[in-house]
């Protein structure tokens, strides 16, 4: 054997030797070095009020993989803030030294983090000098004073489960489960311990999202969600809006007049979604929103008092521009919706109600930036509907953002007078008898506290019967002023060929909504036209 073969044969038992003490090493001693120092590292920069525990730690130097099992970060009897959180596993794979060796940086191909239960009860008067945040930041700044940038291409967190809880509540105000999570092209350096953002892209999805507001009135709950940055694309399906409370336990609770609401949509979706300008920016920027099949039901018991020092309510416009954040939506699309809206009177027994189905919708150009608004501030909605499923409605919007004012026009088709009379007897104890609606059209212009306009409706052979307020029936009195109304005040026709109008003259109450402005600004022209004034 020549010498330059003993060599390499030396070289090579060498290395297997070499290879073999360091696993053995690493295996025996370093793993539990590393754990021990990482447990005692974080749970002292706690302040004593978090725990951090690992069962075990696996390092694997010829595959560059660390595993971690059965990890716990669980809150001390010291902390006001509880936060608990536990991981089945979470593994780091494709570690690279070299770059840590030569450019103080280190790379981890791929975070994966399996079956993460995080349980966050916040308590608002909770110090933010030693709370968990401040725990990640201290851990991230020092970090940094060994290593310039931290390189992760790939983060996954699978079946993620997360509840939150405001203070003393006993369940969550914001909840999902079995949902997964990834960033992409993460770096942790300076610049993202300073607040940008450390990732380029992200995606997401969420199963069994439920959320209820501080009132506790209202669940909304959504079946499942997904998102991706990358394709700019996000959607969610099975949306419900729940009251939390019966009908009767709800007005209780409320003490006054306001509408109960139920909801669902089928979908809601999002293309051309800039994530980009939403995180580093705070702008809510999409070039279409989808809503699929929405339903909507408010119901107003009125046998409850008015809520006393109303605040004024705000108009679209006004609601638009004072959101918190800046919009640019170019196309809001609305598919196949339905609305009803019922009312109980004082003293009723049965519920008056309008309904709009088959209710197709484009909300264009909705946007509250300054530099958008002196280019084009033309808000727009355009919307067909069928009224009581029976007349055919178009109606547009006009909302100029740089304007107080606003305009709605509209048209109805053909249908009959009568339909409306589950509106009418209930709440205004009237019934139609007959009567046949050719068409009708209006044109208002809604200002800040007075609307004019005028409406033309297009009607023969109306015949109204006035009903008793307390039995809803005809009796002698009712009569006889159904028969003073029909012969002395009720216009019984209007001719298309010489078509009356009727005035549309209303001066707003601030404190209701914009809808009851609307509805009450329609009315009076109603009213004049048909000579109920």
């Amino acid at each position: 054997m020549k010498t330059y073969q003993k060599i390499l044969i030396g070289f090579a038992l060498f290395l297997v030797l070499f290879i073999v003490a360091v696993h053995v090493y690493v295996t025996y001693y370093l793993e539990d070095q590393i754990k021990t120092t990482l447990v005692s590292e974080i749970n002292s920069n706690s302040e004593g009020k978090y725990e951090l525990s690992v069962s075990n730690l696996d390092l694997n130097f010829l595959s560059r993989e660390i595993n971690l099992d059965s990890i716990s970060f669980n809150t001390t009897d010291r902390a006001i803030q509880q936060l608990d959180v536990d991981f089945k596993a979470i593994s780091l794979s494709g570690i690279d030294l070299s770059m840590l060796l030569f450019r103080r940086e280190i790379s981890i191909r791929r975070i994966h983090v399996e079956n993460p239960v995080i349980r966050v009860r916040r308590d608002s008067t909770e110090s933010t000098g030693s709370n968990a945040e401040t725990l990640i930041q201290r851990a991230a700044e020092a970090s940094s004073a060994v290593l310039t940038n931290v390189l992760i291409p790939e983060i996954t967190i699978t079946q993620f489960d997360l509840k939150m809880f405001r203070q003393s509540e006993e369940t969550p105000y914001l909840s999902f489960s079995n949902s997964q999570f990834t960033l992409f092209d993460t770096s942790l350096n300076e610049s993202s311990l300073s607040g940008s953002v450390p990732f380029k892209n992200m995606s997401g999805e969420f199963e069994s999202l439920e959320y209820k507001p501080k009132s506790d009135l209202y669940a909304v709950r959504v079946a499942s969600a997904v998102f991706s940055s990358t394709d700019q694309t996000a959607r969610a399906d099975s949306i419900i809006l729940v009251p939390s409370l019966s009908e009767n336990d709800f007005f209780r609770e409320v003490g006054y007049r306001t509408d109960r609401m139920e909801g669902s949509v089928t979908s809601i979706s999002m293309d051309g979604f800039d994530f980009d300008a939403f995180l580093h920016r705070g702008s809510f920027i999409s070039e279409k929103i989808f809503l699929d099949e929405p339903v909507l039901s408010l119901f107003r018991d009125k046998n409850y008092p008015r809520r006393e020092n109303r605040p004024d309510k705000p108009l679209p416009q006004q609601l638009l521009n004072e959101l918190d954040i800046p919009v640019l939506v170019d196309t809001v699309s609305i598919e196949n919706a339905s609305v009803t809206y019922a009312e109980l009177a004082e003293d009723a027994d049965e519920r008056g109600y309008v309904e709009f189905t088959n209710l197709n919708a484009m909300l264009l150009n909705s946007t509250n930036i300054d530099s958008l608004l002196r280019e084009n501030s033309n808000w727009t909605l355009e919307a067909t509907t069928t009224v009581m499923d029976k007349g055919e409605l178009d109606v547009t919007f006009q909302f100029p953002l740089n304007e107080e004012s606003h305009t709605i026009t509209g048209r109805l088709k053909a249908m009959s007078a009568a339909e409306l009379n589950h509106a009418l007897e209930p709440i205004a104890s009237i019934r139609i008898e007959s009567g046949n609606i050719t068409s009708m059209r209006f044109e208002m212009r809604i200002g800040l506290t007075e609307a004019i306009g005028f409406v033309e409706v297009i009607y023969d052979d109306l015949q109204i019967s006035v009903l008793d307020g307390e039995t809803g029936n005809k009796n002698v009195r009712s009569r006889v002023i159904s028969f003073l109304a029909n012969q002395l005040k009720i216009k019984k026709e209007n001719s298309a060929e010489d078509p009356r109008m009727g005035a549309v003259s209303y001066q707003r109450e601030p404190e209701k909504s914009f809808f009851n402005y609307w509805w009450k600004s329609l009315r009076s022209g109603l009213t004049t036209s048909v000579g109920i004034d």
